[in-house]
Order: C-alpha cells, then structure tokens, then sequence
C-alpha cells in the first residue's frame, strides 16, 4: 500500500493534534528515499506519478498541513518553515520521478543522491521535528 493511501485525514477531516503521529510522518517520508531507488532500479512495481507523488497536500502530513495545521498553526514561523521544506520535497520526488519517465536514470540517481532530493529529505525531517518538539506534539 502506498503512502497516499494510508492517509486518514482529508482537508474537510483533518485530524487532531493528539492524533497526529509526527514520528510516523518522518518515517514515512524517509521511506521516500528507498521507493524512489526501486523505482530507478525498476524493482518496484508500485506505479508513480509524477503530478500526484509532487503534490505535497495529498500524504498524511500534507493533509494535515491544509487542514487543521494550517487553521492552528498558520501563524508560526516554524509551521511556515515546515510548509515550504515539505513542498521542496515532494518537487524533488516529483523530478527523480519524471526523470525515470523520461529515461533518464542517471539524472535521476543523482537527483535522489547528491543533488535536491538528498537535501530537501534532510530539511523536511529536520522540520518536522523542530515543528513538533516547538508545539509539544506526539512524536512517538
């Protein structure tokens, strides 16, 4: 099951703060990394799209963020931050992607290596765990 599926809240749904696992959030876009170098390597069977996987409000986290993070926490600096890491990163999975499509495997194993994909991971687990020790909210 893919990481959009598993998402449980929607924007007209979203959840609550003492629901919402940041830990899980973390993990889930650090598991990014390895469903991309299947991807590259053609051992995954999961299709991706590059229009969905760059959406940054369609995962758990992004759903969040539109939803009751965005009416919470709009204000705050470090909400603003995590917004903009979280975009950055789902872009950048968004290109490895299209540069698969496109056949280009090269550009994409540096992409998800050395280049944006490597960095902009970095800065959104970085985010998400300043946002949520910030805020006081679960992380485990």
């Amino acid at each position: 099951m893919g990481l959009f599926e598993n998402a449980k809240t929607t924007r007209d749904s979203p959840a609550q703060d003492s629901q919402f696992n940041f830990m899980e959030a973390i993990e889930a876009h650090m598991r990014w990394k390895i469903r991309l170098q299947e991807y590259v390597n053609g051992t995954n069977d999961e299709p991706l799209d590059a229009n969905v996987v760059e959406s940054d409000d369609r995962c758990v986290l992004g759903k969040w963020i539109y939803g009751l993070g965005e009416a919470k926490y709009c204000s705050s600096p470090l909400f603003q931050e995590l917004v903009q890491k979280h975009a950055l990163f789902h872009q950048c999975v968004g290109a490895v992607v299209k540069a698969i499509d496109a056949g280009s495997k090269d550009k994409a194993m540096r992409i998800l290596t050395e280049g944006d994909y490597l960095k902009a991971s970095q800065m959104v687990t970085t985010a998400l765990a300043r946002f949520s020790r910030n805020v006081g909210l679960q992380t485990s």
